[in-house]
């Protein structure tokens, strides 16, 4: 099944830093592309605007979870470069691991 019904325009992308943009092309053909419910490739579609992912804000969001007032950027001119699929298994960018704890 796709992400949701006419997701290529239904969605837009939530960025590092919290802007919004547009999908490129190649993010809506991504979208629209059915996928197995299991499937891990699958797009990652956030619910709410704040939510978090293992790899940060940015996600698909739908265009009707935006807050109020909040603009949404074109899409990227450079899209080889700018399509980045969001994996809920990706590990986080900034993770530091602590050495082990000596219980006494």
């Amino acid at each position: 099944m796709a992400a949701m019904p006419n997701a290529g325009e239904a969605l837009v992308y939530v960025n590092e830093d919290g802007s919004v943009r547009e999908l490129t092309e190649a993010e809506k053909t991504y979208v629209d592309t059915e996928f197995s419910a299991l499937d891990g490739a699958r797009p990652y579609i956030k619910s709410r605007y704040f939510d978090r992912t293992a790899s940060g804000i940015q996600a698909y969001l739908p265009r009707s979870q935006l807050p109020r007032g909040m603009s949404i950027d074109p899409p990227p001119q450079n899209t080889a470069s700018s399509c980045r699929f969001v994996s809920a298994t990706a590990p986080p960018a900034r993770l530091k691991l602590r050495p082990a704890r000596r219980w006494r």
